[in-house]
Formats: structure tokens, sequence, C-alpha cells
């Protein structure tokens, strides 16, 4: 949930850094953002600790390595997003984050137990149309 709660942030900051349409395009990418927050608090209570989500114990290594580079990822990018000084560059950082945001929803969409793969899913489906609308407003 860290790495939407992080995305909503994001997105709310860069927010005021863009022209009106850019504004209501990361207001509204913050609020799915929000979401995904929503559906993995769902995600959770699906999972008692009789019933764990990962299938085995090479799975939570993997998660636990792909969480490790997702943060050392998200600093540098944030590092970069510091020194963006048009909206374009603000856009291209974006998308950057959301490609990796994929990445590692596919990394734990194959680690995780089959009846929580739906909630994962969607949340691919969603980070793919970010894709899109960012790459849209950019041209």
């Amino acid at each position: 949930m860290k790495i939407e709660k992080n995305g909503r942030d994001f997105y709310l900051q860069q927010s005021k850094r863009l022209d009106d349409e850019g504004r209501e395009l990361f207001i509204k990418l913050a609020e799915d953002e929000k979401q995904h927050i929503d559906d993995f608090k769902n995600l959770y209570d699906q999972i008692d600790s009789n019933y764990p989500a990962y299938d085995d114990q090479l799975a939570v290594k993997y998660l636990e390595a792909l969480a490790d580079s997702r943060v050392f990822i998200e600093n540098e990018i944030t590092d970069m997003i510091e020194d963006a000084k048009s909206p374009e560059k603000i856009i291209n950082y974006a998308i950057m984050l959301e490609k990796e945001s994929l990445i590692f929803y596919y990394g734990i969409k194959d680690s995780i137990r089959s009846s929580a793969r739906g909630i994962i899913d969607s949340i691919i489906s969603q980070e793919k149309q970010h894709i899109n609308r960012l790459s849209s407003f950019k041209t």
C-alpha cells in the first residue's frame, strides 16, 4: 500500500506544478491511487493468518527483493522529479513511475494465491490506463 500512497502523494504534489488540464489529470490519478489503497485493504481482509497470500517462502523472498528495489527506484525518481522544471518532464517521470508499478504488480501477481489475483489484475489494468492517459496528455 506504500507504493500507492507514494503515487497518490506524487500526483497531488505535482498537480500544483501543472496547468488546469494537467492538474485535473493528476488529481484524477491521485484518486485512482487512493482506490488502489482500498483495493489492497480488501485483499488483506480476504487473507487470514491461516491462509497466507503467498504460495511459498521463495515467493516471499522474491517479493522482499522486489520491494527493496522499488524503494531504491522511487528514491531515485523522487530526486529526478525535484529537478524537473517542465511539465513534460513531470509527465515523463509519472510514466516511469507507472511502468515501475506495473513491473511490481506483475511480480506479485505470480507470487500470490490465485484467489487473490483478481484484485491485482484490476490494479494492473488501471496502471496501464494511467500510462495511456499520461502518454495521450504528452502529445
